[in-house]
């Protein structure tokens, strides 16, 4: 709590300054990369918004399910008329839960993209194995087939299982290679295994010790070979904010530091992730003195809806930057644009969600209505990634810190730690892998 509120005392006085580190570079690119996550695509023969279970999980959850065709057929309509990009990376959840007709039509739509001249990989989130959750809400609400491991590689035997160069046996990581001296790796750490019929998927996330021994060994393979590799896991591997592993620790992968540790110092400096539906770029720094930044893409249903485009230059710098769905085939109603209703969606979710929480982590019913709408605010500059704070929301967390109520203490901290964003920048950054 003291390094808190050191931290906060320091924030204040400056309110906010932060190095946006977005420089520009004079080398030509090696790659051109978009990574878009978490999907969480429904098949729209499920959907029936007059279903009342269907309305009650839409109450219940911050994402646009209903729109999430619109939303990957406008991403799919804006890769196409992009000639520049070469590949594209999704870190995961791609299906609302794992539904097997969901998968089936996102490889359809990826296959409309790729027919365009990208290259397309992926791995799986938490909610696409084994989703103990598939069902349709079309008429009455019935289980749909959900899919094994076998089936989500078969299914997306294209977008990266057929053509790797290594394939863990104990997960359904792999190594591929896009270009001579460049591969991605692609991380799968979900708990799929372990889901029950009628239950919601684990959420949490983690690397076991074979798969641990594997990556070694092909990340000391490249090594050898001056080969130059990109990472791909759907659960964080470091913290993008200090409370994160206190209150949502289930969206970082098991014994985050080890892995993002031996992942720097075996010679991994970047790594695509997703899960918590944020904008964010997070580092770390190995005992060894080795770095590797953790680049969070939001999720395409949840407010801003971005996807990143990264380019890897010859003097290996990488350039990052953010873009956002503007413009979805689907009745907004009163409002004028498509993100004023994203916006609005999210706000109206919270406002749900977040008392719920609070109370979930101790808070009274008083505690959580107070605090409620400045949580909704953090969060959602959150997950737009760079925020910076205004005076009236500092304040409140050093009242709240220097509270003499324990509960108060702890979501000023927790508060505090969201809006204190640390370098790099979230959204446009320029980054030395050297």
């Amino acid at each position: 709590m003291k390094k808190i509120f050191v931290m906060f005392s320091i924030v204040l006085m400056a309110v906010s300054c932060s190095d946006n580190d977005s420089v520009s570079s004079k080398g030509e690119p090696t790659a051109k990369i978009v990574t878009v996550s978490d999907l969480h695509y429904f098949n729209p023969d499920y959907v029936d918004v007059s279903n009342p279970d269907y309305q009650t999980y839409l109450m219940m959850d911050r994402k646009l399910i209903t729109e999430s065709d619109a939303l990957l057929n406008a991403f799919k309509s804006e890769m196409i008329s992009r000639t520049d990009i070469e590949y594209i990376f999704i870190p995961g959840d791609i299906t609302k839960d794992g539904e097997k007709t969901s998968h089936q039509k996102v490889a359809t739509i990826l296959r409309d993209i790729e027919a365009s001249g990208k290259k397309i990989y992926v791995v799986p989130g938490n909610h696409d194995i084994n989703n103990g959750m598939a069902m349709s809400f079309s008429g009455s609400t019935i289980p749909v087939d959900a899919v094994t491991p076998d089936e989500f590689s078969e299914i997306y035997s294209e977008f990266g299982y057929s053509e790797a160069l290594y394939r863990d046996t104990n997960s359904l990581s792999y190594m591929v290679k896009l270009k001579d001296n460049l591969w991605l790796l692609g991380l799968d750490d979900c708990k799929y295994n372990s889901n029950q019929f009628g239950e919601h998927p684990h959420t949490d996330g983690k690397l076991s010790d074979a798969t641990m021994g594997w990556i070694r060994e092909k990340l000391e393979e490249a090594k050898s070979k001056n080969i130059t590799v990109l990472g791909m896991i759907h659960h964080g591997i470091v913290p993008h904010f200090e409370y994160q592993p206190i209150m949502f620790p289930e969206y970082l992968t098991d014994d985050f530091a080890t892995v993002s540790s031996e992942l720097a110092d075996n010679g991994l400096n970047v790594i695509f992730t997703g899960h918590y539906h944020a904008n964010d770029i997070a580092k770390t720094t190995s005992i060894n003195n080795n770095e590797i930044y953790d680049i969070e893409t939001g999720s395409l249903v949840t407010y801003p809806c971005p996807y990143r485009i990264v380019e890897l230059k010859k003097d290996r710098t990488l350039q990052v930057s953010t873009k956002h769905i503007e413009n979805i085939n689907f009745d907004l109603g009163n409002f004028g644009s498509f993100q004023d209703y994203a916006l609005n969606y999210i706000n109206t979710g919270l406002q749900v969600l977040v008392p719920y929480m609070l109370m979930q982590y101790g808070a009274t019913q008083n505690q959580a209505e107070f605090l409620t709408p400045y949580m909704v605010k953090a969060f959602i500059a959150h997950y737009e990634g760079d925020e910076t704070a205004d005076q009236e929301d500092l304040l409140l967390c050093q009242q709240l810190i220097q509270s003499s109520n324990a509960n108060e203490q702890m979501f000023g901290a927790a508060l505090f730690s969201i809006w204190n964003d640390p370098a790099p920048a979230d959204n446009n950054i320029l980054i030395d892998l050297n």
